[in-house]
C-alpha cells in the first residue's frame, strides 16, 4: 500500500491511499484505490455521474459504425453498478441531424434522475472539414443544444440553447461546462474574443440570464475546459492559465450576484503544464479537481508529450495537499471526470487502448473514501490499534542486543535531496560517483554526488531504463540490460531491453501475467539475478500487499509464479503490520538481502505520530526463501541525534559503497520541529560504520 501524505507521493506504486491533510482541526481524507474497468475500444471523453439508484451514468463519444435513418450516432450512455459492471445496453444520446449538423463536445448532469445532456453541434462548409486542430475552425456555424433522457434511455426533450450562431467571437462552444444549481442549469462556454459566458438555463433550454466575463485579471483564467461546483453561498470555477501561463490552476468565486473574485492560484512554476480542470467536487473541507498535465520541458507536440490525467486536492485554506498523476498516458485531451456515490469516488478518463495507441478507450476507477480521525491538539499519545508491532518478537530492538556491522545503519547529517521522494541510487563502477534518481508528482529527476552525501541539484530526466547507472535496470545472464515494468492495463509485467545499458527498446508481449490471487493489484517490486543465472521478481500483490515470488529460468524472458506469502506476513494484513517497499541487494558472497518497510495500521501524523521502520531479510538459496535479520535497521527516531524530525520512512534502497560500507537512501516526511511545522518530503541516508 502507498499512503500519500501532504506532498509526499511514492509514484512507483499503482495501488495507493491518499491522505491529503494532517492538520489538527480537520480529519485527514483517505482515498484507497480499488476496482477498475475499461469501456469498449473507441469510447472517448467520458462524463461520469451517479444516480439515486446507486448506478453510474457514463456519457462518452462513441460514433456509430453506420449511418442510420435517425442520423449518425455520435455519443452514447453506459450505465454501470458500483462494482463497475455494465447494466443493460448503451443507448445513443446525440446524432447528426438537420439543421444542427454534427455533435461534438458534450457535458451531462443528473437532475431528478434525468440525464441532462448539453452538447456542441456544428455545420461545415462542403469540403472544408479538417481532421486536424479544433473542429470549429472548419465550421460555418455551431449550436449549443440540450437534451433530456430517462435513466433507461427514453428521450424526453431536445432543443437548442443557442441556435446556429456564426459569430464565434461572441460564442464558441467547445469544452463548455455545466452545473445544476438552485433550480436551473448554469452553462459556461467561451468565445474567441477571450470572454466567458455563464448562462442560466431552464430544463427546457430557455436562457433566463446571460452573464459575460472577460478572461484573466481577477477572474476566470481560461475560457474553456473549466469546471464549476457549489461553494458556500455561491459557486467556484476552476480554470487554468496554461499553456501561456505558469502552469497553475486557478480558483475563482462567483458570488450570488455573479460578481467575480479570484481566490487562489494552485500549483504552478514547477515545470508542469496544468490544463482543463474538467471536474471538481468537495468532500468536507477538501476540494478534489481532475485535470490534465504534462511536463513543460518536453514540448507541446502531443505525439511526443501527451497529456495524462491528474488529481489535485486542496484544503479550505487553498493549500495544495496533493497533486498526483493517475495514469501514465491519456488520449488527446483525456477529459478526466469524477463522481461520488455513497462512500466511493469514481474517476474516469480517456487513454490509448490496449490494441492500438491510435484508438481511445475510457478507463474508470473506484476509490473508497474514509476519514482518519485526528486527535485533539492537546493529545500527544496515539491510540493503540491492532496491538504493537509483532515483528519486534523476532528482532533485537535498537536499544539492546548485538547489531551486525553490515546492518548497523547510522543516520547521516543533513538532507540528500530536499523536496523529492522515491530514491533509486546507483554506483558508477568507473568513477565511483553515486547517481540518485528520485521522483515527484510523476516526474523523474537525477542528482549526482562524488561522496554520496552532497548531491547536485536535481535535473529532470526520462523515466527508468533510459540512462546509465539506473538501478532499476538489471543485467541479464546473457549480458543484456533490462527494465521490468508493471503494466496495469495489460495485467502483468512488460520489459525494455538494451545492449549497452543506455538505449532501450520495448519488448513485445508480457514477461509475467498476474495471478488471480493478486486481485489485479501490484505494489512495489524488485528484480535481480542470482548466482544460478535465475531472474527473480519479488512483488507486492493483493492490496494492501504482501510479497510474492516469480521466477524465470530462461534468462528473464518468461516468469512463473512460485510462492505467495513470501515473507510470512499474510496473517497481519488486517492490521497492516506487513512488509512493504521490498528492494533487493546482491552481497559479495552471493547472499541476497531484501530491505522492507513496516508502517502499521496508522499513517504518519507530523507532530503526533511517526511510523515506518526498516527491516531486512537474507536469502542463502538465491532468493527462493528468506530469513528475517535480527535487527531493526532504521527508525524515524534514529534521526533525532542529527537534528532531523522525521515522521515516516519509505522506499529504502541500499547500495554498497566503493569502500565496502553500505548506505541506505530513504524517502522521509520531515518537519522543522517536533510540532510538525513545515511538513515536506526529502531523501535522507544512513551508513554502516567502517
Amino acid at each position: 500500500m502507498t499512503c500519500i501524505l501532504g506532498s509526499f507521493f511514492r509514484v512507483s506504486i499503482i495501488g495507493l491511499c491518499l491522505v491529503p491533510s494532517l492538520a489538527y482541526g480537520q480529519d485527514p481524507l483517505l482515498l484507497t484505490r480499488g476496482l477498475s474497468t475499461s469501456l469498449p475500444i473507441g469510447t472517448h471523453r467520458p462524463e461520469l455521474r451517479s444516480a439515486s439508484d446507486g448506478s453510474l451514468v457514463v456519457a462518452v463519444v462513441e460514433p456509430g459504425r453506420k449511418q442510420s435513418i435517425g442520423g449518425q450516432v455520435k455519443h452514447q450512455v453506459y450505465r454501470l453498478d458500483s462494482n463497475l459492471n455494465v447494466i443493460g445496453k448503451p443507448f445513443p444520446i446525440t446524432r447528426t441531424s438537420e439543421p444542427y449538423g454534427e455533435p461534438a463536445d458534450h457535458r451531462i448532469a443528473l437532475v431528478n434522475d434525468e440525464i441532462i445532456v448539453v452538447y456542441q453541434s456544428l455545420n461545415y462548409a462542403e469540403g472544408r472539414r479538417s481532421r486536424q486542430g479544433p473542429s470549429e475552425d472548419s465550421a460555418i456555424d455551431q449550436s449549443l443544444l440540450l437534451a433530456r433522457f430517462t435513466l433507461d434511455g427514453e428521450e424526453l426533450f431536445r432543443a437548442p440553447i443557442v441556435d446556429r450562431t456564426s459569430d464565434f467571437l461572441v460564442d464558441n462552444f467547445p469544452d463548455h461546462c455545466l452545473l445544476w444549481s438552485q433550480g436551473r442549469l448554469l452553462v459556461s462556454s467561451g468565445s474567441k474574443s477571450w470572454s466567458v459566458h455563464i448562462r442560466e438555463v431552464s430544463l427546457n433550454g430557455v436562457v433566463l440570464e446571460d452573464h459575460i466575463f472577460p478572461v484573466g485579471g481577477n477572474g476566470i483564467s481560461g475560457a474553456i475546459g473549466n469546471s464549476m461546483h457549489r461553494h458556500q453561498n455561491g459557486l467556484r470555477i476552476l480554470s487554468s492559465n496554461s499553456p501561456a501561463g505558469n502552469g497553475a490552476l486557478t480558483a475563482t468565486e462567483v458570488a450570488a450576484d455573479f460578481t467575480l473574485s479570484r481566490l487562489a492560484e494552485l500549483g504552478g512554476a514547477d515545470g508542469l503544464e496544468r490544463h482543463f480542470p474538467t471536474d471538481s467536487v468537495t468532500i468536507g473541507d477538501y476540494t478534489l479537481v481532475t485535470y490534465i498535465g504534462r511536463p513543460v520541458a518536453e514540448g507541446r507536440d502531443m505525439r511526443y508529450n501527451p497529456y495524462h490525467p491528474r488529481l489535485m486536492v486542496f484544503d479550505a485554506t487553498y493549500r495544495v495537499v496533493q497533486d498526483i498523476q493517475l495514469a501514465e498516458l491519456g488520449f488527446s485531451h483525456v477529459h478526466p471526470t469524477m463522481t461520488i456515490l455513497n462512500d466511493q469516488l469514481f474517476v474516469a478518463w480517456s487513454q490509448p487502448s490496449d490494441s492500438s495507441a491510435s484508438a481511445p478507450q475510457v478507463q474508470i476507477e473506484r476509490f473508497s473514501i474514509s476519514r482518519v480521525q485526528s486527535p485533539p491538539s492537546e493529545t500527544r499519545m496515539p491510540p493503540v490499534l491492532c496491538g504493537e508491532n509483532p515483528w519486534y518478537e523476532r528482532v533485537y530492538k535498537k536499544a539492546g542486543g548485538a547489531i551486525p556491522r553490515e546492518l548497523d545503519f547510522r543516520p547521516d547529517e543533513g538532507i540528500r535531496v530536499d523536496g523529492s521522494a522515491n530514491p533509486h541510487p546507483g554506483v558508477d563502477s568507473r568513477t565511483e560517483d553515486i547517481w540518485l534518481y528520485t521522483q515527484l508528482q510523476g516526474t523523474t529527476f537525477l542528482s549526482t554526488s562524488q561522496d554520496g552525501l552532497v548531491f547536485s541539484d536535481p535535473q529532470e530526466t526520462p523515466g527508468p531504463g533510459v540512462g546509465i547507472n539506473d538501478p532499476r535496470s538489471i543485467q541479464l545472464p546473457d549480458g543484456r540490460w533490462r527494465v521490468y515494468r508493471y503494466d496495469r492495463r495489460r495485467g502483468g509485467f512488460v520489459s525494455s531491453t538494451s545492449i549497452d545499458g543506455v538505449r532501450y527498446q520495448q519488448d513485445p508481449g508480457l514477461r509475467y501475467k498476474l495471478q488471480e490471487i493478486d486481485e489485479g493489484w501490484v505494489g512495489v517490486y524488485t528484480t535481480f539475478v542470482n548466482d544460478q543465472d535465475e531472474v527473480l521478481l519479488v512483488y507486492l500483490g493483493a492490496f494492501p500487499g504482501t510479497a510474492r515470488l516469480a521466477l524465470s529460468t530462461d534468462g528473464g524472458e518468461n516468469f512463473s509464479f512460485i510462492r505467495r506469502n513470501l515473507l510470512e506476513d499474510e496473517e497481519y494484513k488486517s492490521c497492516h503490520w506487513i512488509h512493504w517497499d521490498p528492494r533487493a541487494l546482491i552481497l559479495a558472497d552471493g547472499r541476497i538481502r531484501l530491505f522492507t518497510m513496516v508502517q502499521g495500521p496508522q499513517p504518519p501524523h507530523p507532530g503526533y505520530r511517526a511510523v515506518g521502520e526498516v527491516f531486512s531479510w537474507t536469502s542463502l538459496d538465491g532468493g527462493h526463501s528468506w530469513n528475517m535479520d535480527p535487527v531493526v535497521s532504521l527508525t524515524p527516531e534514529d534521526f533525532l541525534p542529527v537534528g532531523l524530525y522525521v515522521w515516516s520512512l519509505n522506499d529504502p534502497w541500499v547500495v554498497q559503497l566503493p569502500d565496502g560500507r553500505y548506505r541506505m537512501y530513504v524517502a522521509a516526511v520531515l518537519s522543522d520541529d517536533a510540532e510538525g511545522t513545515n511538513q515536506r518530503v526529502g531523501i535522507l541516508s544512513a551508513t554502516t560504520p567502517s
